[in-house]
């Protein structure tokens, strides 16, 4: 629970924001709902955690929310965008 605190008073709207900056140039900025999440009642929790350099980081589910991801293995790049999608309906799945 190192990474949680109490909800009383947060505000959304003066959470610092976070943007994953890649080597290309190419930016990542989730909104604050991927990286300060709702654990319990009136706890919050930051999304991530630091790890030792150099090492394996992870962009994990919650954050992946809501955007389109496109990993390209043959060419070693990661793409992505902001998903248009609503919701997948029962149309899709019968």
């Amino acid at each position: 629970m190192e990474f949680c605190f109490s909800a009383t008073g947060f505000e959304e709207s003066l959470a610092p924001k976070l943007a994953f900056h890649f080597a290309d140039g190419a930016q990542f900025a989730p909104p604050v709902k991927s990286y300060i999440i709702d654990v319990a009642d009136g706890v919050k929790c930051l999304g991530f955690a630091s790890a030792d350099w150099p090492g394996t980081s992870v962009i994990g589910n919650i954050m992946q929310q809501n955007h389109v991801w496109e990993f390209d293995l043959g060419r070693n790049k990661l793409g992505f965008a902001p998903s248009t999608c609503k919701s997948l309906k029962s149309k899709v799945w019968g």
